[in-house]
């Protein structure tokens, strides 16, 4: 997927959401206590190539037990939740259900592994994101929805099962290259109250050098 393949009216609104977020504090560092690890993980990216390698290798170096399983569908995280647009996906003119395919993995990983944890990661910029229609803001939207379903279907007495929402984001350079990638920890309390509130008008300005290397516009989020 080469960068240029995105309008960037796109880009420069994601861009301007996630730097909103994270001056939110909803958008937190990663480190090993963020990922609450029970006897390993099933990690939900999206098979992007441009962000599944950095964000892998970032979750395994923090994995306390280094027993990881990674469920890969186009979107990651957001295709769970069943009021995704990714949900369900055409192919050959078929339908495909996608979010019934991560739940078949995750029933594996759940009930014959014995994991206890889930991280469904969503990413920006993601192509199968962009042609579903989805914002930066969509897909938080249907990582917490996500969350909940799972939290509902795998929550057990007395056996509890964490579900954390993770992003990851690259930077697209002045010359049209992939620059810096980071993956976030989504604080849930946070980001729903942000859900709740309008989108605002984004005025969207670079951030310093180090951190985003894109130009952004001025535009009004619709």
């Amino acid at each position: 997927m080469e960068p240029s393949s995105f309008p960037p009216v796109y880009l420069a609104e994601g861009y301007a959401t996630l730097r909103d977020l994270r001056d939110r504090k909803v958008l937190q560092d990663t480190d090993r206590d963020s990922l609450r690890e029970y006897n390993g993980g099933a990690m939900v990216p999206c098979l992007d190539a441009n962000h599944f390698e950095d964000l892998y290798l970032h979750h395994a170096k923090l994995s306390a037990s280094r027993r990881l399983a990674p469920i890969t569908r186009p979107g990651g995280g957001v295709c769970v939740a069943s009021t995704s647009p990714l949900a369900v996906a055409e192919c050959d003119g078929q339908l495909v259900n996608e979010r019934l395919s991560v739940l078949r993995s995750m029933d594996v990983a759940v009930h014959h592994l014995g994991i206890r944890s889930c991280y469904l990661y969503g990413h920006f910029p993601c192509k199968a994101c962009w042609l579903a229609g989805m914002n930066v803001r969509d897909q938080f939207q249907a990582l917490v929805d996500a969350k909940a379903e799972l939290k509902e279907r795998y929550e057990e007495p007395n056996k509890h099962f964490v579900v954390a929402l993770m992003f990851h984001r690259a930077i697209l350079n002045k010359d049209d290259t992939w620059g810096p990638r980071k993956t976030y920890h989504v604080k849930r309390e946070l980001v729903v109250e942000y859900l709740k509130t309008p989108p605002p008008p984004y005025v969207a300005v670079p951030m310093a050098a180090d951190e985003w290397s894109t130009d952004v516009q001025s535009l009004t989020d619709h």
